[in-house]
């Protein structure tokens, strides 16, 4: 087995640990690593580990050095496939060669994935996947003979897994039998096998898990907006970034985030020259963030039965022609909001209860439809 690992505009210390952890301790070769911002280098020279691996810029170069698994490199916030990656994973499976996937969205769940894996006869491991029969812990004795070491932490990416990995090697270099159980994706692509802890819903653990966020949402409101109430003009702006952040993601890592900013910074300072115009400044910026890294603004679309195109408008010139989107599940969960602005009979609004994250309801549509608490926002 000969793997690739698809990191694209991403393979960097901050964002791209699975890598990172595969390259340091897998037992099978990694091939190439699939980056094409920064292909023609070394793996080692943007991670630090995996000398020797070259940095590609496409599938098909990985697959011409042999890769038979193209492994996902990196985790995106919400655990959802990049919109960035789906060409790539597209090809690779049109071609043949299974996917190693760790991301919560599943591969199969994009219509357009699990048709280039039929049309290629590809299959797809999903990392996180628990087994089907998994049953509910009991009361087992303990084996005689065995110790059970847990490692813990109180945040992600701390080397809970690298702690462990380095334990076990040190116990079998002085002749202990010792064995690696992986709770984690990365840990999984490794090992060969385990079960991904934050994949499996335990009994009373999902209920617990939501009383514990809501809480911290309240918390984060509240933190914000004593920041809102004692600043006036004069204020930080990164701190009031991710204190309103927390307000809607209480778990955030902040910490690693201001990293991956800081990385970011540490680039753009090499390559913007302090005399140069802001013109010119500002077009380093775009092609580092919008055409090496892959970012994209807001995507806006609307839905109106009766309006299937927007026509030409003094006021709007902009979104002449703009075509309404169609009234399906996948679409409306893409969004991160919906806006009613109108009251449309025809709208089935119980379906965008269930399928919507966020509303902001202008039109008091939602009044009689059940939903989910702090779901609707009246505006």
């Amino acid at each position: 087995m000969k793997v690739a690992i698809l990191a694209e505009g991403q393979f960097a210390p901050a964002t791209a640990k699975t890598a990172i952890g595969v390259l340091r301790y897998a037992p099978y070769e990694v091939v190439a690593v699939i980056d094409s911002t920064r292909a023609g280098k070394d793996a080692a020279d943007c991670v630090g580990v995996g000398k020797g691996v070259p940095v590609v810029a496409s599938v098909d170069d990985a697959i011409a050095r042999g890769a038979t698994v193209i492994l996902i490199g990196t985790a995106a916030a919400g655990g959802r496939i990049p919109d960035g990656y789906r060409a790539a994973l597209a090809r690779t499976l049109e071609r043949g060669v299974q996917v190693w996937n760790g991301l919560h969205e599943r591969v199969f769940a994009d219509p357009e994935l699990a048709a280039a894996a039929k049309r290629g006869g590809a299959k797809v491991r999903e990392l996180r996947e628990p087994p089907p029969d998994l049953p509910i812990g009991g009361h087992r004795a303990r084996r005689e003979g065995a110790r059970v070491v847990l490692t813990v932490g109180s945040d992600a990416a701390v080397g809970k897994m690298t702690a462990s990995l380095e334990i076990v090697a040190a116990l079998r270099r002085i002749g202990e039998r010792a064995e690696f159980v992986a709770t984690g994706q990365t840990g999984i692509a490794i090992a060969g096998q385990g079960i991904a802890v934050d994949a499996v819903v335990a009994d009373g653990c999902r209920r617990s898990r939501d009383i514990v966020r809501r809480f911290a949402q309240a918390d984060a409101d509240t933190l914000f907006l004593e920041f809102c109430r004692n600043h006036g003009e004069e204020f930080d702006l990164e701190e009031s970034i991710w204190l309103l952040a927390r307000t809607t993601y209480p778990d955030i890592n902040v910490e690693a985030y201001q990293a991956m900013l800081d990385g970011y910074a540490a680039v753009l300072r090499e390559r913007i020259n302090p005399v140069t115009a802001g013109r010119e400044t500002l077009d380093v910026i775009n092609k580092f963030l919008f055409e090496e890294l892959i970012f994209a603004g807001n995507e806006v679309a609307y839905y109106d039965p009766y309006v299937p195109v927007i026509r030409m408008t003094r006021e709007h010139p902009h979104w002449a022609g703009t075509k309404s989107v169609n009234w399906d599940r996948k679409i409306v969960e893409g969004f991160d909001a919906v806006i009613i602005s109108t009251n449309h009979q025809s709208v089935n609004y119980h379906e965008l209860a269930e399928w919507a994250a966020c509303i902001v309801d202008t039109r008091n549509a939602m009044a009689a439809i059940k939903t989910k608490p702090g779901q609707v926002w009246k505006a």
